[in-house]
C-alpha cells in the first residue's frame, strides 16, 4: 500500500497533515521538515487537529516526530516498503533515484 493511501486511512485530519508535510518537504527538498501552524492554517486545520493528525501518521509508521516544548515538531517522512512494511528515510529531490510517494522498492 502506498504512503498516501495509508495516510488517507488514518482518522481525522491526518491526510491534510500528510499533504502539508509533503508540500513543505517538496519546497525544502528534504525529508525532515518543521510542521508550522501557518501551513496547517492554510489547509483549514486547527492546531489541535493538526497534532492529532500528526500523531496518527506517527502511529501508522509514516513519519518520525521529534517534539520539544514550545517549538514546532520536527517531522521526518518515512517510506513504507513492501509487504513487511520496513521504513526508510525518503530522499526528497536529492537525485534521479529519489523515492516518490507510492513507489515500492524491492
Amino acid at each position: 500500500m502506498s504512503w498516501l493511501a495509508r495516510a488517507s486511512r488514518q482518522p481525522g485530519k491526518a491526510l491534510h497533515v500528510a499533504i502539508a508535510l509533503w508540500f513543505v518537504a517538496g519546497l525544502t527538498k528534504t525529508s525532515q521538515v518543521k510542521l508550522s501552524r501557518s501551513v496547517l492554517d492554510d489547509l483549514g486545520v486547527d492546531r489541535h487537529a493538526g497534532y492529532r493528525g500528526l500523531s496518527a501518521l506517527e502511529t501508522a509508521g509514516l513519519v518520525r516526530v521529534v517534539r520539544h516544548r514550545g517549538r514546532q515538531p520536527v517531522v521526518t517522512l518515512l517510506e513504507v516498503r513492501g509487504e513487511c512494511e520496513r521504513v526508510a528515510e525518503i530522499s526528497v529531490g536529492a537525485s534521479s533515484a529519489t523515492l516518490q510517494p507510492g513507489s515500492v522498492e524491492a
